[in-house]
Formats: structure tokens, sequence, C-alpha cells
């Protein structure tokens, strides 16, 4: 059984920015915004490959995404679970924090 504190989302779990066409997978599956947190991309990926049963059925560790909306934003046909932080890595950014100005304004970090 999961552990319940890992279901509860932290307020300061960094965010992430996606890449366009990866945002497409995410708004797929009822993500809105622009930014999400680990957590949050890799469930709505899940979701995305489960509804759309592109998991190998002799195999579920492979997922093959060939002429899918999915394959086109991480530009491969297929792949396994174990290379999914890899392939997100060139499609995800961190998103820079906010911080206040000196009039109190948000403004965006340049780190």
């Amino acid at each position: 059984m999961e552990n319940i504190s890992a279901l509860v989302k932290e307020p300061s779990s960094p965010k992430f920015g996606v890449d366009p066409n990866l945002l497409d997978v995410l708004k797929a599956e009822g993500a809105e915004g622009e930014l999400f947190t680990k957590r949050e991309i890799m469930n709505y990926l899940r979701s995305y490959i489960c509804t759309r049963f592109l998991y190998d059925a002799k195999n579920p560790m492979v997922v093959h995404c060939q002429n899918d909306l999915l394959g086109k934003a991480l530009g491969v046909e297929m792949f396994t679970v174990n290379e999914v932080m890899k392939l997100l890595s060139t499609k995800v950014y961190l998103a820079a924090p906010l911080q206040k100005g000196s009039n109190g304004e948000k403004l965006r970090s340049n780190i």
C-alpha cells in the first residue's frame, strides 16, 4: 500500500514546464495550465498510456507509440518504462521560481 503522505501534494514541490507536443499529451488526459510537478507529469503520462492501451500486452514494460501523439512528443516509436526519465529530460524544464521585487511585484528568477 502506498504511503498516504506520498499522495499529499506538497506546496513546495518544484514545477516544470514541458515541450508543446508533450503539453498536448498531458492536456489530452485533462491537464490544465502549463506548469506541473514531476508526479503530475508522470501520472498524466501513465493515464495516457493506459487509456490508449499503448503498452505491449505481452510485456507491459514496453510502450508502443508510433503513429501516436506521444511518439511525436518524445520523438520515438517505442520505449521501455526504464527510459521514461531519459526521454523526458529533453522535453521538461524547471520553471523559474517566483520572487518578489523591491516593490512587492512577483518576478521570475533567471536561475
